[in-house]
């Protein structure tokens, strides 16, 4: 996009009302791994937050570690005083949190970036908006690519926001969360037209997926000879590999913080997938689903052709699934997202919706094992 453009996305975050803002930071922090994103509220008149300087709380995991991240965001078009950094720094401490974030649509003084390296015990990860833009555009939120690859600003998206994070005049009540009804046909807003008190992720969990996987090697078991006692264990290890692989493309992900002695071999290629496409980009669409299939056949001809068989299998059963969901997977050149379900029947990711398919999938994937490994 070039410069005109972004400063188009960035009056757009500015002309919106502060919980519109607050729910496209909100949706950017999904997309881009972090789980548990929950807003916290704020005094719209003054622009205060009412936890003391915490707008947003979410989580990472860092390999089998969890860690609380806080994050502040300012929709601001002058510069960002110390004070918020300070604020932020004791929501901090006050928390627990491993880890702060400070967002603007502006710049922050000097006096705040001095602030911020003078105390690495409290981290805190100052985000522009030359950087906010940026990061919207990689994880096409607020924009969309069209012709010769260039993104543009999408329209709908913010049509959609600000119809149900409407301004108030000052002073008036604010509307009660949820009283807003769905959009009648709802676009690339899909996953913007909920309430804010609803959860919502941007993906699937991993241990979805990998369940989801998993059960997809009851149709390998329907080739005759396919699968066996001996083999079942190391299938099971190369479907739930493929299951992880789409999401390479997520800033933080399973497959991305997978160490061997101390190494993470996946991290640079996520980081470079990520820089490109953004989450749910290229790695999440059919073609990319063609080019793992190019890229596996000549392994067949090396190892047991069930290995790459099941590892593109686990692919596209990732695939499936995120299509399932409100915010599908890269469509063709016709639509804008691919969907396999009508509407009102797609998944909210992170969902009791997607809770309930947990015991079903592992109740599948138990079956399956006990199948084999007792006929030995």
């Amino acid at each position: 996009m070039n410069q005109q453009a972004t400063q188009t996305l960035k009056g757009e975050l500015l002309s919106l009302s502060f919980h519109a803002y607050e729910e496209c930071v909100r949706l950017l922090l999904v997309s881009m791994g972090y789980t548990d994103v929950q807003l916290m509220g704020c005094r719209v008149r003054s622009r205060k937050t009412t936890h003391g300087g915490l707008d947003v709380q979410a989580y990472t995991e860092v390999g089998v570690t969890r860690l609380s991240i806080v994050a502040q965001v300012k929709q601001y078009a002058e510069r960002v005083p110390r004070r918020f950094v300070d604020e932020l720094r004791g929501a901090m401490l006050r928390t627990g949190a491993r880890q702060g974030i400070l967002i603007t649509t502006s710049t922050f003084s000097r006096a705040a970036r001095k602030a911020v390296a003078a105390d690495r015990t409290a981290p805190i990860r100052l985000i522009e908006g030359d950087e906010l833009t940026q990061l919207l555009i990689q994880n096409r939120i607020g924009a969309i690519t069209e012709a010769a690859n260039e993104p543009v600003l999408d329209e709908a998206y913010f049509d959609a926001l600000r119809q149900m994070y409407p301004k108030r005049p000052r002073g008036s009540p604010r509307k009660q969360e949820g009283a807003m009804s769905l959009p009648e046909n709802p676009t690339v807003g899909d996953v913007i037209s909920l309430p804010v008190t609803q959860p919502l992720g941007g993906h699937m969990m991993a241990r979805t997926h990998v369940l989801i996987g998993l059960s997809a090697l009851w149709g390998v078991s329907l080739i005759p000879h396919a699968v066996t006692a001996d083999n079942v264990p190391l299938l099971a290890a190369a479907t739930a590999f493929g299951a992880l692989l789409p999401d390479l493309d997520a800033v933080e992900s399973k497959i991305k913080s997978l160490s061997i002695k101390g190494i993470q071999p996946f991290a640079p290629f996520a980081n470079s997938a990520n820089k490109a496409w953004g989450h749910r980009g290229f790695l999440h669409s059919i073609p990319a689903l063609g080019v793992l299939a190019g890229g596996l056949i000549p392994f067949a001809f090396v190892v047991d052709w069930q290995i790459p068989l099941t590892l593109w299998l686990g692919y596209a059963s990732h695939l499936m699934a995120d299509a399932c969901t409100r915010t599908g997977i890269p469509g063709t050149p016709f639509t804008k997202r691919l969907f396999l379900l009508p509407y009102k029947w797609r998944i909210l990711t992170g969902s009791s919706a997607e809770e309930a398919l947990f015991p079903f999938l592992a109740a599948s994937a138990l079956f399956f094992f006990l199948r084999f490994l007792y006929t030995r």
